[in-house]
């Protein structure tokens, strides 16, 4: 993001939730304007209609959130944290999410669901607390143990 540009509250508070859980769209400009102008206009609607100042903020977080709740990125880190801290050090997680990233990408596909046009939509808000959610995390650890494997393999 280009740092001359004069960010305002909610593209700074996306900014940073976008950089830690979906840096995939941390460099996305027109994504965090219009998710911050969503934001600041659920908050005058509300103010506007009477809600307090505390219920304004909610209505607005609601508005900059949706559909960010689940990352892609933190299940890897979790799954790496978690799951396989006597395989990769602690310090090295981050580098190792973004080495296998693109190719766990075909396992998340299989999990993704489908809209009613067929193509691939988002995962729900809720998705973590899905049972397809533990489907999900249990053949990418599946993956990563296989990826890890061939990494030792081709060590040796």
């Amino acid at each position: 993001m280009d740092t001359a540009i004069e960010l305002n509250y909610y593209q700074l508070t996306l900014l940073s939730f976008l950089i830690e859980n979906h840096p995939e769209l941390s460099r996305d400009e027109g994504f965090i304007k219009e998710r911050a102008k969503r934001a600041a206009a659920a908050e005058v609607e509300a103010l506007m209609e009477g809600y307090s100042q505390i219920s304004a903020t909610e209505f607005a977080t609601k508005a900059l959130y949706s559909g960010l709740h689940f990352s892609k990125y933190d299940t890897l880190r979790s799954i790496l944290t978690e799951g396989f801290i006597s395989e990769i050090p602690y310090g090295t997680i981050e580098a190792f999410v973004q080495t296998i990233w693109p190719f766990c990408e075909e396992v998340f596909v299989k999990y993704q669901p489908i809209d009613k046009q067929g193509n691939l939509g988002p995962f729900p808000d809720d998705f973590i607390s899905s049972p397809q959610y533990d489907n999900l995390e249990a053949a990418l650890c599946k993956y990563i143990r296989h990826i890890i494997h061939r990494q030792l393999q081709n060590q040796s």
